[in-house]
Order: C-alpha cells, then structure tokens, then sequence
C-alpha cells in the first residue's frame, strides 16, 4: 500500500494511509479557500451590494463573489462565477483588480469554519446590465441589490461588511484619483 505525508493536529507531518476520498474533500473544504469578490460599480460611482441569503457564508449586506474552482483558469473562474450567481456575461478584460481581504468565518460554535483569501475586483456596469441582474436565490435574497454611496457604506448595520466596504471605499477612491 502506498502511504504519503499526512497532516495530523498536532501539527506534524506523520507518515500515513491515503485518507479515502471522502474524508480528503471535507479536509481539504476546511483548509484555505482562494476566492474572488467583485464591486459592481454603478454609472452613478456607488457599489452595488446585495443581501447574501440566511444561513450562507456571510449572511448580510455583501458582494458577489465565490471561491476559486480548481484547475481553471482565474479569469475564467470569476467569469463563470459572475454568471452563475446574476446572470451577466462580463468580458474579462473589464475587471479592475482592487485589492486583497483575508476572511475567517465561524460556524454555530464559533469555530473558525472558513479561512479565505480573496481578491476583490470591480467593475464598472451599464444600466442595461444591472436591469438585466438576476441574482441567484440560493446565494442572495432577491431584489436585494442597491446602490451604496459613501454614506450608505458607512451605514451598514453589520460591524464585518461596514469594516470591509469602508476600506475598500477608501481603496477605490483613492485608485480613482490616481488614474
């Protein structure tokens, strides 16, 4: 029987058994995700945010975005993700790069459930585009998308998103006047 390094709690590296498919992909979903986060943008130069659906991954006022899927390409992962989660086809070369968030989210117990590093990016939408957004309702409550200017960021009720959006607020703005 083959055996390989495998990761004990301990936090050391012991020679083992392969771990059976199934146990592998729940340790690999505790492990860190790579996900990407995209800002709409509106004409009017305000984020477009939506409300993630209760008992998801940050539930609450928040962007769009998703992990990364494995062995596809980063473009083409934020691409169909963009698409699966509000229906808009985007050419990727609209993204502009924003910046970078580390997020760790607890479960029921408080148990860090989630560590993620995400890019974020945004993008700037037509009218037409955010008319035609759908937003998938298993990730978002629907209808929930609305625009945030710099005073509606400040009022978000949820201290994580008002923190995050905040920063990335300044980021942007600050990214706009150097252009």
């Amino acid at each position: 029987m083959y055996t390989d390094p495998i990761y004990r709690e301990e936090g050391h590296f012991e020679t083992g058994p392969n771990l059976p498919l199934e146990q592998y992909r729940a340790a690999l979903r505790r492990m860190v995700k790579y996900c990407h986060d995209v800002i709409f943008i509106d004409p009017a130069d305000h984020f477009l945010l939506a409300q993630r659906a209760p008992g998801r991954t940050a539930a609450g006022t928040w962007y769009i975005g998703g992990q990364v899927s494995a062995f596809t390409a980063y473009n083409t992962s934020l691409t169909q993700m963009i698409l699966r989660e509000t229906g808009l086809t985007i050419d990727e070369g609209r993204f502009r790069y924003l910046a970078q968030n580390r997020y760790w989210f607890n479960d029921a117990q408080g148990h860090v459930a989630q560590d993620s590093l995400c890019d974020v990016f945004t993008i700037k939408l037509t009218e037409q585009e955010i008319a035609h957004i759908a937003l998938d309702p298993e990730e978002y409550v629907p209808g929930s998308l609305r625009s945030y200017g710099t005073g509606e960021v400040a009022a978000i009720p949820e201290p994580l998103p008002r923190q995050v959006f905040m920063g990335l607020w300044d980021r942007y703005t600050a990214l706009k006047k150097a252009r």
